[in-house]
């Protein structure tokens, strides 16, 4: 399932009965001829795993009710490792109990599409340079050093 279809069952080892629940997978795809995540009905099986892949839908939805996988995990073991855990929100960041902090990508796509902007062609580089933009606490590229260099400065 995971080569053909790309499809995966997440926490496996929280599952009750593996078995159980392939089989319920089976009849819901193969029986009732419906998608896992948004719940299209589909005239045959094979309607259904193309839709499937083509949306990307080939994964367990957890966020919606509709289908209660949950009842094919023990949950409360997984629950009692994370009673210890405290997790601290911090504005957009995240601080780990192990010390890691995780932050959100929004900020670092906005924050490399703009260190992006600065072209760093030779003639650009020098005017940035004449009118004092590049300053010695902003760590140069590679590439500027060599344009740098070959500029003779």
């Amino acid at each position: 399932m995971s080569h053909a279809h790309s499809f995966f069952i997440p926490n496996a080892e929280d599952l009750t009965d593996m078995d159980s629940l392939l089989g319920y997978l089976y009849t819901l795809i193969s029986v009732f001829h419906e998608c896992l995540v948004c719940g299209s009905l589909k005239p045959n099986r094979l309607a259904v795993q193309d839709h499937m892949c083509g949306k990307g839908h080939c994964r367990l939805d957890f966020s919606n009710d509709r289908h209660k996988f949950w009842q094919f995990y023990d949950i409360e073991d997984s629950q009692d490792e994370l009673r210890g855990v405290n997790l601290v929100p911090d504005d957009d960041e995240l601080h780990l109990p192990s010390g890691k902090t995780v932050g959100s990508r929004s900020g670092t796509r906005s924050t490399h599409r703009n260190s992006n902007r600065r072209s760093s062609s030779e003639p650009s580089l020098r005017r940035r340079l004449l009118n004092g933009e590049e300053s010695e606490a902003t760590p140069l590229a590679t590439l500027d050093r060599r344009l740098i260099a070959r500029a003779g400065w």
